[in-house]
């Protein structure tokens, strides 16, 4: 069966795209495959799918190449065009937001290489551990064969369920999070679990999101009845974030650090509330830590520990609101802080639903912006379920010093990158209307490595292949870092340079960076932990010159 499968294979010519379409819960979440296997694994796995025979066929090409080989710039997403619908969306869905596989590994001087990093990201974002073996995950929509194994001549491990995603989440003490739920899955909670009207939830949701209530206890809901807040009290809970310390820089700019209390896998996240003379912009935080391991960036240091949940991202916003709307109100929200957004897409889609709903918190989707470090497939989903702006991090004009400076471009390229940008940009079908004309590019200038005017000519090359923005953004160093900002000169002559040619090119001012609260320099290692840091990459050697050698963070040292 499976030769003959092969055959077949060999015959069908896939239509390679970065697409990624809306029915994603077609293929089940089925776990990992041993890379040693790849053909076999991926025909088990999608004859366990139960895939038409075309889909099974076709299968294998859902593996992605290996990093640096021949094909590795293969587009990262496969959509066959003569396949049935179904068998076309599910395995288009099939794409992994960290899947590599491996080249050998290089521990020498304790520097990792950009595919082991990845490849780290991958084992701790699904879990596996205690194993030499490299796998490759398989994408994952959610659906009733969660935990459904690939059973035949390969190994496999079953995915684990990512608690975060679960609605009605409960906290260690067996209290229901509110929050965790979206309107129509707390109408039927309270229909189902404490036995009362579905208009309830309703005043429920105004209690926790309308700007004049933010109720955090449920004795300030005089309009329910008190034997229905006694039940409340003892069933529910509203926040799932306690604030440990708020942190003032004398340009009036504050780091909230909320304690992750609700679940047993705790630490401290940051959100920054930034006030200017017209708005106050709050910068929140998707993960504990981040995977990514981009090269200029204090998060990364600390790894990814885990995605934040629904309740702990919307949190952020409520609980700075509710601290300092009475002094200015927060208008603005941006997922800049801790974490890539996209790579905990489904927990950071359902809380931008929640900002946006007009029965609640009720920011404007223009207002709302979620930057990502370039993740292909997610940029599309993104694009295509929602009407919040999209910003996306560039800091480099070229593959070559991308791959370096930001990993994740060895998955993705540049050329991937813009092709879906430009496939996307500007936002029309459901989504359109009065939303993002123009994607906004954020860009850290770092002396001597991605500021020169040649970094300039490449720009001013991308940017006319896509209606957008630019954001020059100065460095702002921390603890351990080899780089250093361009100097005033140098960013005004490219932001000049750009200019002149009709691109919109703005300078973002750093605020609080005196106090480690500026873009790039949110987190700290935990010192109770004896945690280390996350190994940077090696060096290329065109930029040593440049960088000058600094000594690496202790173990017991933070950034903050």
């Amino acid at each position: 069966m499976s030769a003959r499968l092969g055959a077949r294979a060999r015959n069908w010519r896939l239509t390679l795209t970065a697409a990624i379409t809306s029915q994603a819960s077609v293929l089940p979440q089925l776990g990992f495959i041993r890379t040693a296997s790849s053909r076999q694994g991926s025909l088990a796995l999608a004859k366990a799918a139960g895939m038409e025979a075309r889909a099974r066929v076709a299968a294998f090409a859902l593996l992605p190449p290996r990093v640096g080989g021949a094909d590795s710039a293969r587009p990262p997403a496969v959509c066959a065009t003569r396949w049935s619908s179904p068998a076309r969306s599910a395995c288009t869905h099939a794409v992994l937001s960290m899947n590599l596989q491996g080249n050998e590994h290089n521990h020498k001087n304790g520097v990792f290489t950009a595919d082991e990093e990845l490849q780290a990201a991958t084992k701790v974002q699904f879990g596996t551990t205690g194993e030499s073996h490299e796998y490759s995950s398989v994408a994952l929509p959610t659906g009733s064969d969660r935990n459904a194994q690939v059973k035949g001549s390969v190994a496999t491990r079953p995915a684990p369920l990512d608690k975060s995603l679960v609605p009605g989440r409960k906290d260690m003490q067996g209290r229901t999070l509110l929050k965790s739920m979206n309107l129509a899955q707390l109408e039927d909670f309270v229909e189902t679990e404490l036995g009362t009207k579905r208009f309830r939830a309703r005043q429920l949701w105004q209690w926790m999101y309308k700007e004049d209530k933010l109720a955090k206890s449920f004795d300030e809901m005089t309009d329910i009845a008190v034997e229905l807040r006694s039940a409340l009290n003892e069933k529910c809970t509203i926040d799932s974030l306690f604030v440990d310390d708020v942190v003032y820089a004398s340009d009036g700019t504050r780091k909230i650090m909320y304690r992750l209390t609700s679940q047993p896998d705790s630490g401290t996240i940051e959100c920054v509330w930034i006030p200017t003379d017209d708005r106050v912009t709050l910068c929140v935080s998707s993960q504990l830590g981040c995977a990514l391991n981009c090269q200029f960036c204090a998060t990364a240091l600390l790894g990814l520990k885990r995605h934040l949940a629904v309740e702990e991202i919307v949190d952020q916003v409520v609980i700075a609101k509710r601290m300092f709307d009475a002094e200015k109100r927060v208008s603005n929200v941006v997922f800049m802080g801790m974490g890539e957004p996209l790579h905990n897409i489904n927990n950071v889609l359902a809380a931008v639903n929640c900002l946006l709903d007009n029965r609640g918190l009720n920011l404007s989707h223009n207002k709302v912006t979620v930057s990502t470090s370039g993740l292909v497939p997610e940029i599309v989903r993104f694009c295509r379920e929602s009407k919040a702006c999209l910003a996306v991090s560039l800091n480099a004009s070229c593959d070559e010093t991308r791959n370096w400076l930001m990993p994740i471009n060895r998955k993705y390229n540049m050329d991937a990158l813009f092709s879906a940008l430009r496939q996307e940009f500007p936002r029309r079908g459901e989504n359109s209307g009065r939303v993002q004309r123009r994607v906004f590019f954020e860009y850290v200038m770092l002396r001597g490595v991605n500021d020169s005017m040649e970094d300039a000519q490449r720009l001013l090359k991308l940017m006319r292949s896509v209606p957008c923005k630019l954001n020059l953004i100065r460095f702002n160093s921390h603890p351990g870092s080899l780089f250093e900002s361009s100097s005033e000169q140098q960013i005004e002559r490219v932001r000049a340079f750009l200019a002149g040619y009709g691109m919109v090119v703005t300078r973002r001012e750093s605020r609080g960076d005196e106090k480690m609260m500026a873009c790039g320099q949110l987190g700290k290692i935990d010192e109770q932990s004896q945690q280390r840091p996350t190994p940077r990459l090696k060096v290329p050697a065109k930029f040593q010159p440049v960088l000058s050698a600094k000594k690496p963070i202790k173990a017991d040292s933070q950034i903050y």
